[in-house]
């Protein structure tokens, strides 16, 4: 059939689309548009309306995340509309599961590691080609007071928030906006 991705303000989600897009907006807390080349090589494409990327057999995607939540729902998605998906995440039991629930790959990553991510995309790639969709939905989300009992927040559990929901989504997007540029 006839899918698209509508990218927009969506709670949770980072998406890159490669090819024929340029930023339009300010990211926001929810949604980081992460799109490139000009949007006059784009004339559908309207600010603040979405942006529509046919999807079918011949896109790849990889999803932080995959194995549980927003990460797995985004990937059931995807493949609903005929994407090939890679899952990455730390959880290898249920995100194999889910790769072969969808037909998918999973590869173990660790968003905190250089050369984790790179490895991921090396084999997501051998899987199905380079993505051409990349959503970061890897992140985690301890709860802990800010000051309780006269001891401040743990700064190590803050950190480590820092490194996987802000570092490793950057991380994940360099290494795939790279090999995105390169596509036709």
């Amino acid at each position: 059939g006839d899918h698209s991705l509508t990218g927009g303000r969506s709670s949770g989600v980072d998406v890159t689309l490669g090819h024929g897009f340029q930023a339009l907006d300010r990211p926001s807390a929810s949604c980081h548009l992460l799109l490139t080349k000009t949007v006059r090589e784009c004339a559908a494409l309207r600010c603040n309306q979405g942006v529509n990327m046919k999807l079918g057999q011949g896109i790849a995607a990889v999803v932080t995340g995959g194995a549980s939540g927003l990460g797995a729902a985004t990937a059931r998605r995807l493949a609903a509309a005929g994407v090939k998906v890679t899952l990455f995440d730390m959880n290898v039991e249920q995100g194999e599961a889910i790769a072969k629930e969808i037909g998918g790959a999973f590869v173990a990553v660790d968003v905190t590691s250089n050369d984790s991510v790179k490895a991921g995309f090396a084999a997501a790639r051998g899987h199905f080609g380079v993505e051409r969709i990349l959503v970061n939905c890897a992140g985690i989300a301890p709860v802990a007071k800010t000051t309780s009992r006269g001891e401040p927040h743990p700064l190590d559990m803050f950190e480590k928030v820092i490194a996987v929901n802000l570092v490793g989504t950057f991380r994940c997007i360099a290494h795939s906006s790279t090999a995105m540029v390169e596509l036709d």
